[in-house]
This record gives C-alpha cells, sequence and structure tokens, in this order.
C-alpha cells in the first residue's frame, strides 16, 4: 500500500509538520505500507490554479499529480485560518480531481491556533474531499499548541488518538485492496 501525506503548512516548524513527522514515522512502521510519499506545501511550490493548462506542466503539479494518481491512501493534514483549511493546501487539491481521489481513503487532521479551534476547518476539508469523490475517514482531530511535548510528540492521550485514526486508514484501504 502507498499514502500520500500532504502537508498543507508553509510555515517552517509548524505544527501541521510536527503532526507530519509523526505520521510519516508510524506509517513506514506498518508492514502493509510499502511506500509514504510527502507533499510539503512549504517545499514543493505549486503555481496558483488560474484555470490556464500550462498550470497544469509545471514540474510540481505534474509530480503531485502522478504520485496522487499511483497512492491507495491518503493523510491530509493543514493549519487552520480563518476557518478553513491553508490556502496552499487548498491551491494543491485543485489540482487534483476524481482521478486521483475517487474512492480512496483519506485522514485528516488539523493543528488550530488554540481554544475551539479546528472543527471548521476539518469541515471545510471533509466537502473538498466529497466533491473528488474521496473516503474520508471517520476518526478526525485537532491540535493546539498545548497538544505538544518539547519533543514535537503529541501528549500521550492525543498521540494514541491520532495513531488510531491512521490505523483506521491503514486497516479501511486494507480492505478496500482485498
Amino acid at each position: 500500500m502507498q499514502v500520500l501525506l500532504m502537508t498543507g503548512s508553509a510555515r517552517k516548524d509548524s505544527n501541521t509538520g510536527k503532526l507530519a513527522r509523526i505520521a510519516e514515522k508510524y506509517l513506514k512502521e506498518q508492514p502493509s505500507v510499502t511506500q509514504v510519499h510527502h507533499f510539503d506545501a512549504r517545499l514543493h511550490k505549486l503555481p496558483l490554479l488560474d484555470g490556464d493548462s500550462f498550470t497544469y506542466t509545471h514540474p510540481e503539479v505534474v509530480r503531485l499529480r502522478k504520485i496522487a494518481q499511483e497512492v491507495d491512501a491518503f493523510v491530509i493534514l493543514s493549519p487552520e485560518y480563518h476557518s478553513g483549511m491553508s490556502g496552499v493546501l487548498k491551491n494543491a487539491l485543485d489540482f487534483l480531481s476524481r482521478d486521483q481521489f475517487s474512492l480512496k481513503p483519506v485522514a485528516i487532521a488539523v493543528a488550530a491556533g488554540g481554544g475551539k479551534g479546528g472543527v471548521n476547518a476539518l469541515s471545510n476539508l471533509r466537502i473538498v474531499l466529497r466533491g473528488v469523490n474521496a473516503l474520508v475517514v471517520p476518526s478526525q482531530m485537532v491540535v493546539d499548541p498545548r497538544d505538544f511535548l518539547e519533543s514535537g510528540e503529541l501528549i500521550p492521550t492525543l498521540q494514541e488518538r491520532f495513531l488510531l485514526s491512521l490505523q483506521e486508514l491503514v486497516d479501511i484501504t486494507s480492505k478496500l485492496k482485498g
């Protein structure tokens, strides 16, 4: 099974990046996961989707679309910006379509700034992913800055919950692959 981990923060040392490191480590330890690809919006800069066909020939767009086509599942992580996913993540998702997502499991999580944030960004992600026919797994997660230890790991109860969400993705994907 191949998984594409998409990190939608353009900020260095972001909490979204910390979640990505936890997810990548866990997925690589799973016997059924043969490869984890990583699209990091900070490192893999895409042009703005403007509707012109030349934007689809940009090397990073070609790379993203090719990998997304080949994988069996996705983990999509975003910071919350104004009650939604990040703009760079939305732009990346706009370059993809049902061709890449249809009937593939997707796990989602959001790193919020604190307080009551994150839930709207998760809903925003679910709406967009429903539009491309993805199978978003039931488990989802919002983390705040206070949920991280100095080591970059999550506090134990949230670490366990996040890993269970990733295991749900692995289990569902394995069953679909039959």
